[in-house]
């Protein structure tokens, strides 16, 4: 569960005021029973307003020409990768109680380890950020997992997480004052909506609570407008489907209609209704498979003008082309099979004399 919080300077006029308030919260709402872990961070994953700042990696100096390498930076509280189930893989989490007097100690993610911090390892390294004119150098603590941090459609971005309070409720030399707390429930997140809202308003009943939602909620809301878009491109696709498939079906009934005495004497020769039907199936089925083969062809050409718009599918999936061909030709052969059974049920001494008439 998740909400926004904005703490303003006329209510809490120090930064000691603002870290006193998000120890209190916490420890709150984790006193609450079926809540696990409560924490805060400045940007919830997929969300609008992630910072990014160039990294300075001491001991590496870019080329006259070059910029550093930009990566993402939020601050979050103690709890917060338990909070949003974000694996430890080395080292040891920055608690409260480990922050010193400038919050030297940092978390890196996986990405940003294994770009930038190589070779060697990454616990001990120093990366510094460029606060008020002046590069401050952090000591790298821990290395947690990646996470779809800004787009669910592209791959991990390289993330430096600073602390956000120290334990001795001495702020660091930026406190973030807006910021969202991520609550890890043991049961439906939406149950414990109350209890966050009661929880705040005991501390601050003047203090707005904004966007309280399932994190899943966050994660629809970030992919709304490429489901409208993909929604629009089905309604396109199947308008399209219908009209290939009523085509085909007027296409093969003209030409039944035309050879009407061909068919005819076809069967006046011995063919059987099932050898009229297979011919205009086979001759329909034909054509399907041409145009199916030429969609592909074209499928494939200007399928990387789509892959902004699928995640962890390649526009050239071989399942997804051989799925969407079955679908194409089974739609054809539905167009075609009413033409085909009309026409096996032909009598070819009607058709004969009503041609000769």
């Amino acid at each position: 569960l998740t909400a926004q919080l904005v703490l303003t300077g006329s209510a809490y006029p120090m930064t000691a005021d603002v870290a006193r308030f998000y120890a209190a919260l916490a420890e709150r709402l984790e006193s609450v029973p079926g809540i696990d872990t409560a924490a805060f961070t400045t940007a919830l994953p997929l969300t609008p307003g992630i910072r990014s700042d160039p990294l300075w990696v001491d001991g590496v100096t870019p080329a006259d020409d070059e910029l550093p390498p930009f990566v993402t930076f939020k601050y979050v509280s103690s709890g917060y990768f338990e909070a949003m189930s974000i694996p430890l893989l080395e080292g040891d989490l920055v608690t409260r109680s480990r922050y010193d007097a400038e919050g030297r100690s940092v978390t890196v993610n996986k990405k940003l380890a294994g770009q930038l911090l190589t070779p060697g390892p990454a616990l001990g390294r120093r990366v510094g950020m460029e606060m008020r004119n002046v590069v401050r150098y952090h000591t790298v603590a821990a290395v947690v997992g990646d996470v779809l941090d800004d787009d669910i459609r592209s791959e991990s971005t390289p993330i430096l997480y600073f602390p956000l309070v120290q334990e001795n409720l001495v702020a660091m030399s930026v406190t973030p004052r807006a910021v969202s707390v991520v609550v890890r429930t043991s049961g439906d997140p939406l149950a414990f909506a109350g209890a966050l809202r009661a929880a705040i308003w005991e501390l601050d009943p003047n203090l707005p609570v904004a966007s309280v939602q399932p994190l899943a909620a966050v994660v629809r809301s970030s992919v709304a407008h490429t489901r409208f878009m993909m929604m629009m491109l089905v309604l396109a696709a199947s308008a399209a489907l219908l009209m290939g498939t009523v085509g085909l079906y007027a296409l093969i009934s003209f030409t039944v209609d035309q050879r009407t005495r061909e068919i005819g004497v076809r069967m006046a020769l011995g063919a059987r209704a099932s050898d009229i039907r297979r011919m205009v199936l086979a001759e329909g089925a034909a054509l399907a498979v041409i145009g199916v083969a030429i969609g592909a062809v074209a499928a494939l050409s200007v399928g990387r003008l789509f892959a902004s718009l699928v995640h962890e599918i390649s526009p050239s999936d071989p399942a997804t082309l051989v799925v969407m061909s079955a679908v194409l030709l089974t739609a054809a052969l539905a167009g075609v099979y009413m033409p085909a059974r009309r026409a096996a049920a032909l009598e070819p001494t009607e058709t004969i004399r009503g041609d000769s008439g």
